[in-house]
Formats: C-alpha cells, sequence, structure tokens
C-alpha cells in the first residue's frame, strides 16, 4: 500500500480490502438495525421482566435495563469497529463492578436471554454471527469474574 509509484496492490491484498469493505457493509447493516430498533427490542424486554420480578422496583428494573442498553450499544460498536478491546476497556471494566455491587445476577440472566431471542428473532444467522461475539464477550466477563453466569 504505501509503494504505490512502484505497483498496483496484489491481487490478494485487494482481495483482502474487498473481504474488509464487504463485512463493513454487513457490520454497518446490523449496527443500524441494533441503533433503529432498540425501542422495539428493550420494550418486549421491560415488559417481561416486570411481569418476572414483580418484587424489584420499577427503579431498580429501569436501571438494569438502561445498563443493558448500554451493553448493547457498546456491543454494536465494538462490532462496528471489529474491536474487542474497545469493549473490554470502555464497558466490561466498570460493568462488572457494577453487577457485582447491585447483586442483579437473576435479572441480568433473564435480560440476556431475552435479548438473544430478540436478536435471533431479528436478525439472520450470518448478522447474528457478526454481533454474537461481542455479547459472548460480556458474557464471559461476567462468567470469568464469577459475577453472573449468563447462559449460552
Amino acid at each position: 500500500m504505501y509503494q504505490a509509484e512502484a505497483q498496483y496492490l496484489p491481487s490478494q491484498e485487494t482481495a483482502n480490502f474487498k473481504k474488509y469493505t464487504f463485512l463493513l457493509k454487513l457490520r454497518l447493516a446490523v449496527y443500524e438495525v441494533l441503533r433503529d430498533r432498540e425501542i422495539v427490542i428493550f420494550q418486549e424486554i421491560a415488559d417481561k421482566i416486570s411481569t418476572d420480578f414483580p418484587q424489584e422496583t420499577q427503579a431498580s428494573l429501569e436501571r438494569v435495563l438502561k445498563d443493558w442498553l448500554l451493553i448493547v450499544r457498546y456491543c454494536a460498536m465494538a462490532m462496528l469497529l471489529n474491536d474487542t478491546t474497545f469493549l473490554q476497556h470502555r464497558l466490561l471494566e466498570w460493568l462488572t463492578d457494577l453487577v457485582q455491587v447491585h447483586q442483579r445476577k437473576t435479572i441480568d440472566q433473564k435480560i440476556y436471554e431475552l435479548l438473544q431471542t430478540q436478536l435471533q428473532q431479528l436478525f439472520k444467522s450470518e448478522q447474528m454471527a457478526l454481533i454474537a461475539p461481542f455479547l459472548e464477550q460480556v458474557n464471559n466477563t461476567f462468567l470469568q469474574d464469577n459475577l453472573v453466569q449468563l447462559p449460552r
């Protein structure tokens, strides 16, 4: 790439660029769906956890839902950038402490399950494969710290 005056890119390098731009286009499409459908996705989750956890205060459930909105937004940005370190440094470092302090394991588990269901209904398998590693990273971080054991 830095020797443009000497030659054009070899076929392998142009193939890599094509693959990168194709995947970027797919990631951008998934990102836009998450952005545009966020309210619909989370309204169904909010309705379900309100009925599943009647003993929890409205404020407590709202706090957990807001945290999961942030999780999905950060996962979407990490997916768009294709950068797991972005997610680790921007979200997971503070989130693990928050989850541990508030001891909300059961609610987080349920939201994760509902979110997975919503996204699987929303996306095709190849689209889901783009966002899934970042959601799994959230899942694995909780598991690693023995904070929340989220189902796969």
